[in-house]
């Protein structure tokens, strides 16, 4: 399965972690957003929101970590990313906190940790 991690930049080590863990278990993490240096400008933005689209149209699920520390201090690209994935239909799955009303769509999966949605992929539930 291929896996988007969309989540706050600040968020960034922990969506490591995850990658990490998702590889583990052969899972292939198309967000390359946690491999970039510093946040961009100018031009260099356009370039990496198109890449961030295209690997979000390579994936399988889109998984959104809303962490309730950061619900006033988002730039915002994590929730684009989030309804572009919706436009798309994909599979998606917030983790965390519902936090907009798009997070209570039919098509969304809700885990309340990083966790409980491993274990919903061992048994084959995402």
């Amino acid at each position: 399965m291929r896996i988007y991690l969309a989540a706050a930049y600040g968020d960034k080590d922990l969506m490591k972690l995850w990658r990490y863990q998702l590889r583990k278990i052969s899972m292939v993490v198309t967000s390359t957003w946690l491999d970039q240096e510093e946040i961009a400008s100018g031009y260099m933005e356009t370039l990496i929101a198109h890449r961030d689209l295209e690997e979000i149209d390579s994936s399988d699920i889109l998984v959104h970590y809303a962490n309730p520390a950061r619900r006033d201090r988002w730039r915002g690209g994590c929730q684009v990313e989030f309804g572009y994935a919706l436009a798309c239909r994909k599979k998606l799955v917030v983790i965390g906190e519902q936090q907009m009303v798009f997070h209570h769509c039919v098509n969304v999966r809700f885990f309340e940790s990083f966790t409980s949605f491993l274990g919903a992929l061992f048994k084959e539930e995402v």
